[in-house]
């Protein structure tokens, strides 16, 4: 028969920190005599099982204490009439060391909450934001080793939280398998020890409605700049031209004192239409109506052609 091999406690090809693998195995019998499993455990997947390695007639083997590494579970069978079956191997992989730890971790207000960073650690899986007011507890699990910030929006307003970051691998090695909300518990452990673990600097919790005046007040500063420069437009417009215009002419134009009513009639007596201005020449004292709906109001004057500006 064929060998089918498989492992309760090591998936194939997976890292695993435990160093005790079992192994189980089906597909190989002899209806004629016993059949003894030779097998061995080796850093090289091609391999040639003999006699003299360790053998059993059970089914399956416990290993114990195997060191970190990626091993190859070699076995074959024999009986009294002769090797049983070909060679059948499985790999596994075992890691017990816990990545480094997080250097670098920094906590900041934002408009979307506060965001903590934190530096990359080679070999890490994932990492662990972990948030204080007293105790530290589990707040989120990161599942990507390149992630290397989270943001915190379920903070309590007006509250002080600092942070903590660990990492873990592919094997567990420094995860913690508690619940959110839980504090580190004795089973779990980092390299050097959760409680000497750099924290972040304490920041509050802001009302997160209001974050958003914060997060982009150089918008603000923009629509300040604008309407500053509107206002000066229409400080140039009405103020310094109407000036500009007084020193190019010899004289300013006047309302006619005679004229100044503003009625909804135009052309009967000395009163004209609303809006407009009955102006007297001093050049040739002509008479004429001109629109005098905003001022500066600069004109012609129809019988000499002088120009003007009525203010």
């Amino acid at each position: 028969g064929t060998f089918t091999v498989t492992s309760s406690t090591h998936v194939a090809n997976t890292p695993t920190s435990n160093n005790d693998p079992v192994f189980s195995w089906t597909g190989v019998t002899d209806a004629e005599s016993t059949v003894t499993y030779y097998y061995a455990l080796v850093a090289t997947g091609t391999y040639a099982i003999t006699t003299a390695d360790a053998n059993t007639t059970a089914a399956t083997i416990t290993l114990t204490d195997k060191a970190d590494g990626t091993w190859y579970f070699h076995i074959a069978g024999k009986s009294a009439g002769g090797w049983t079956a070909t060679n059948a191997n499985y790999k596994i992989i075992i890691d017990t060391v816990a990545p480094d730890q997080p250097t670098g971790v920094e906590a900041k207000w934002t408009k979307d909450g506060i965001k903590i960073t934190w530096d990359a650690v080679t070999g890490a899986a994932g990492y662990q934001v972990w948030r204080s007011s007293s105790p530290f507890t589990l707040l989120y699990t990161v599942t990507s080793g390149a992630t290397t910030s989270y943001v915190d929006d379920s903070g309590v307003e007006g509250t002080d939280y600092g942070y903590k970051v660990t990492s873990f691998d592919a094997a567990g090695n420094g995860k913690f398998t508690g619940a959110v909300g839980s504090e580190p518990d004795a089973t779990f452990t980092t390299t050097t020890g959760f409680d000497s673990l750099g924290a972040s600097d304490d920041v509050t919790f802001e009302d997160l409605s209001k974050a958003w005046y914060a997060e982009y007040w150089w918008i603000w500063l923009i629509i300040g700049v604008i309407l500053l420069g509107a206002a000066g437009a229409l400080v140039y417009l009405f103020v310094l031209r109407g000036r500009k215009y007084e020193d190019e002419w010899d004289e300013n134009w006047s309302d006619d004192e005679s004229a100044v009513a503003r009625t909804s009639k135009y052309g009967e007596g000395d009163k004209v239409a609303e809006g407009h201005a009955k102006i007297r020449c001093p050049e040739c004292g002509e008479v004429f109506v001109v629109e005098d709906r905003e001022r500066p109001a600069t004109f012609n004057c129809p019988g000499c052609g002088k120009k003007g500006i009525l203010h």
